[in-house]
């Protein structure tokens, strides 16, 4: 959410979960809005934002499709939908699948065409992987470079994976 604020947006964050709001409200993000609430059931007016995300939350919706009617029904005529999941067939996603938290397990990963074929249904989407993370600590020395080269190949199983579409 600071990334949209650093470049001029009025943001406001949805999370059904209350301790989570409260992390959130803590990082100080000017202008920031935090409401409790599911993507499922959006309590924002119809036409309220010029972008509409899920960062990660896409994955953990009980309805896919529902919480993406409402981000559309939620978002202006000309503005944009964008979401941003973790790629079942990352390093990344495979070790937190591997590691079967209780997380992990409500979760539903989406694969680059998974999720590609789900945007596509509510218009023409384009859908990229990056961060290229493996979840080994020495990586991070070199997590720079592993990206630059991964995204040159335009490869697939980049950790997230990140997807927009117009309304």
């Amino acid at each position: 959410m600071s990334w949209f604020a650093e470049l001029g947006y009025l943001v406001t964050g949805l999370d059904p979960s209350s301790k989570s709001l409260e992390i959130a409200r803590k990082k100080s993000i000017p202008g920031a809005a935090f409401r409790h609430g599911w993507g499922e059931k959006l309590v924002f007016p119809d036409s309220t934002f010029d972008i509409t995300t899920a960062i990660t939350s896409l994955e953990f919706a009980d309805d896919e499709r529902m919480m993406l009617r409402e981000m559309v029904r939620c978002t202006k005529p000309g503005g944009t939908v964008l979401v941003a999941v973790l790629n079942r067939w990352s390093w990344y996603g495979l070790s937190r699948r591997m590691r079967r938290t209780e997380i992990a397990r409500k979760a539903h990963f989406f694969s680059l065409e998974e999720l590609k074929s789900l945007l596509d249904d509510f218009g023409e989407s384009k859908v990229i992987a990056s961060a290229h993370l493996i979840p080994l600590p020495f990586f991070d020395r070199f997590a720079d470079n592993i990206e630059k080269f991964f995204s040159s190949m335009r490869s697939p199983f980049g950790s997230f994976l990140v997807g927009k579409f117009k309304v």
